[in-house]
């Protein structure tokens, strides 16, 4: 239980409980926000003015606001496989209900991406929404073109859309931001850098054991290689191109799935160590010393 034993304590208080209000509705128009009164905040205050005194917010505020109800969006979600930041998938489909979803992403291009996950066969609460590279809809069937962007957090269980052919799933999502993650300490980073650093070694020798073994060519890597192709300094960011590297779409079958688990690391250090350790566990299936399935 928390005592506020302050009339500034609790202002304090109201004023942050109102930011997380304020986050998630359309309540407010201004920088002011006036709380109604009752006989506990009356009493808590000394008097009604007091009670009915404007919590005024700066423009920071504000802004916070905004970015945290921009990361709340309610989209139409596709389940069939998990996909990672610039990953590239294209695909067919013969089913008429897809038509209704194919003439909403014509007028608004935004949809979620979600996958099973690999041991219950359930679909993932996690996803990536995906940029639409193409979409061509023809007599027989719409073939669609798209490429990872953004990861999302589901917020709700998927729900069918409001027509009655219950044409797709839609769902309400929260964008996964870095800056949301936990920090840090000084020897995880520690680590964390140590790995990332071994990693462009590990990639030369996967590509040298993909080649090796007949998985791959050089120019079939090419195709093949995460959007933009060149990889990135950021930690997290490498080990998300890592994992979109050794777990391509369609698959090369030298290596454990692994987005999903990618999807569902909470700090870089957690991507980093399962970029590491995938990368080694597969050159090492390749190679014979150890083999995955």
């Amino acid at each position: 239980m928390i005592i506020i034993t302050t009339k500034m304590a609790a202002i304090r208080s109201l004023r942050f409980l109102s930011l997380l209000y304020l986050t998630f509705t359309d309540a407010f128009t201004s920088s002011e926000i006036t709380w109604r009164s009752s006989s506990k905040i009356t009493k808590l205050f000394g008097s009604e003015e007091d009670a009915l005194e404007p919590l005024s917010f700066s423009a920071n505020d504000l802004k916070r606001i905004e970015q945290l109800r921009d990361r709340r969006k309610t989209i139409p979600i596709m389940v069939l496989a998990a996909m990672l930041p610039g990953q590239t998938l294209e695909f067919s489909v013969q089913d008429e209900r897809f038509r209704v979803l194919a003439d909403r992403l014509k007028e608004e291009p935004v949809l979620g991406m979600i996958g099973f996950d690999p041991s219950t066969k359930e679909p993932l609460d996690v996803g990536v929404t995906v940029k639409i590279n193409n979409l061509v809809v023809n007599e027989n069937s719409c073939t669609i073109s798209i490429e990872g962007h953004e990861r999302f957090q589901l917020e709700s269980d998927l729900y069918f859309n409001d027509d009655d052919a219950k044409s797709y799933y839609v769902a309400d999502v929260e964008m996964v931001e870095k800056s949301c993650e936990i920090e840090l300490t000084a020897q995880q980073m520690k680590e964390a850098k140590s790995l990332h650093d071994e990693i462009p070694d590990l990639v030369q020798d996967w590509m040298q054991w993909l080649y090796k073994t007949g998985h791959a060519t050089p120019e079939s890597m090419k195709l093949r290689l995460p959007a933009p192709g060149l990889m990135p300094k950021n930690i997290g960011d490498r080990s998300l191109w890592v994992g979109a590297l050794i777990n391509p779409l369609p698959g090369l079958g030298v290596c454990l799935e692994i987005r999903p688990s990618m999807l569902l690391c909470q700090t870089d250090l957690e991507r980093v160590r399962l970029a590491h350790a995938s990368l080694k566990a597969s050159i090492d299936h390749m190679s014979g010393k150890q083999k995955l399935f």
